[in-house]
C-alpha cells in the first residue's frame, strides 16, 4: 500500500472517530485533510438525505491567482457527470416514443461510417457498441488536419471514423466517449432542438438549474473555478477544454446546488419514470461491467451505488447516490485525481450521513 493511501486511510479513521462528538466540525476536518493529501486547491460539495439538501459548502480556493474562495455557488466543469444528463435526455425521448432502445443508431443518424451503423441506442448508453473511443488517443488516428479550436462536430467524429470496431456490438464492454457524443447528436435529431436546448427545456429550467450549461469558447461564466495541475511542489494552470469536443460526454458546467436539485428530481421520479430509472440502474449483462444506462453502478463499501465520476488533467468530480440509504453526495473540484479515486472522498463524506 502506498504512503499516500496509508495517510488517506489514517485521516479517514481519525475523522470517523471524531464524528461521534462533533459531526459537522469533523466533516469539515475530513474534507480539508483529503484536499491536502490529494493536492486539491478548491472543492465544493452538497449532501442530499431523504430528498432534502442537508449540507452544502465550499473549501479552499477556486482561483489561486486572485485568491477567490470556493463556495457552494462556484461553477465547475462536471466532466463525465454529463453522461448521466445525456442518458436521462435519451430516456426521456424513449418515454416520448421518439426513440427506441434497440433502434440502430443509423435510424436516427444515417451519415455514419458503415461499421458503426448496426450499434443500437442501448449499446451506446451502456458502452457495448464496440465503436472506438475518441479520447483514447493522444493524436487523432484518422488525421484530422486542423487544430481542435476550429473543429466542427463532423471533425470530432472523423478522428476515429477510419478505425474498425473494437469488438462486435453487444459482445464486450469498453468505456466510450464517442458513443455519448453520438447520443448528443441523436438527441438533437430526434427532438429537433440543440442538445443544450433540450436539456434546458426538459431539465435545467423546470428544476431551477440556472448555473448549468454547456461549455462555451465565447461566453464567460461568472463564478467559474479555474483548473490546476499539481506538479510535485506547486500548481500550474490546467489546459483549456474544447467545447465542441466535450459536448454531450463531458461538456457541462454546473454547481453542487444545481446538481443536488437534479439528484432530488431524478430520485423522486420527476425526470423519468421510476421503472425507467430502475432500468438505468441495472448493470449490463455483458462482461463484468458495473455500468447501466448512463450510470456507473460499482458498489462502494458493500453499498449499492449509482452515479458517475468525471475527470481530466485539471478537474475531478463525482455524483454518488446510495439508493438504499437515500443519501447522495456531489463533489466538484478544480484539480485532477487518479482515475475514479474521487469516489473514495465522496464515500467518506457519505459515511457521515448513513446514521449508523
Amino acid at each position: 500500500m502506498s504512503g499516500t493511501l496509508v495517510s488517506l486511510l489514517a485521516l479517514s479513521l481519525l475523522a470517523a472517530e471524531a464524528y461521534a462528538q462533533h459531526p459537522l466540525d469533523s466533516l469539515d476536518a475530513y474534507v480539508e485533510a483529503e484536499m491536502a493529501a490529494r493536492h486539491i486547491p478548491g472543492l465544493s460539495l452538497a449532501v442530499v438525505v431523504n430528498g432534502e439538501v442537508v449540507r452544502t459548502g465550499g473549501y479552499g480556493t477556486a482561483n489561486l491567482e486572485l485568491a477567490v474562495p470556493a463556495t457552494d455557488s462556484t461553477v465547475y466543469p462536471v466532466a463525465s457527470i454529463t453522461k448521466t444528463f445525456t442518458a436521462v435526455a435519451t430516456m426521456m425521448l424513449v418515454e416520448d416514443g421518439r426513440v427506441a432502445l434497440d433502434d440502430p443508431v443509423s435510424r436516427h443518424l444515417p451519415d455514419l461510417p458503415e461499421a458503426w451503423r448496426p450499434a443500437t441506442v442501448r449499446q451506446l448508453l451502456d458502452h457495448t457498441s464496440g465503436i472506438n473511443s475518441l479520447t483514447e488517443h493522444e493524436r487523432p488516428p484518422c488525421g484530422v488536419p486542423k487544430p481542435e479550436r476550429d473543429y466542427t462536430q463532423t471533425d470530432v467524429l472523423a478522428e476515429v471514423a477510419c478505425l474498425p470496431l473494437d469488438f462486435p456490438p453487444g459482445t464486450a464492454w469498453s468505456y466510450n466517449d464517442t458513443g455519448y457524443f453520438l447520443l448528443g447528436l441523436l438527441i438533437e435529431r430526434a427532438s429537433g432542438q440543440t442538445y443544450e436546448g433540450f436539456l434546458r427545456e426538459r431539465i435545467f429550467a423546470p428544476l431551477g438549474m440556472d448555473d448549468t450549461r454547456l461549455l462555451s469558447q465565447t461566453e464567460l461564466v461568472p463564478g467559474r473555478a479555474d483548473g490546476y495541475v499539481w506538479e510535485g511542489e506547486t500548481y500550474r494552470n490546467g489546459p483549456a477544454l474544447t467545447p465542441v469536443v466535450e459536448f454531450s460526454f463531458g461538456g457541462l458546467v454546473s454547481t453542487v446546488g444545481d446538481l443536488a436539485r437534479y439528484d432530488i428530481a431524478l430520485a423522486g421520479g420527476r425526470l423519468v419514470r421510476p421503472e425507467t430509472l430502475e432500468a438505468m440502474w441495472t448493470p449490463t449483462r455483458v462482461g463484468e461491467a458495473h455500468y447501466g444506462l448512463g450510470f456507473a453502478l460499482r458498489p462502494q463499501d458493500g453499498r449499492r451505488q449509482a452515479g458517475h465520476t468525471g475527470g481530466g488533467p485539471a478537474a475531478s468530480t463525482v455524483y454518488a447516490r446510495f439508493p438504499d440509504e437515500d443519501v447522495a453526495v456531489i463533489v466538484l473540484t478544480n484539480a485532477g485525481q487518479p482515475p475514479f479515486t474521487i469516489r473514495e472522498l465522496a464515500g467518506g463524506v457519505a459515511s457521515f450521513f448513513f446514521g449508523e
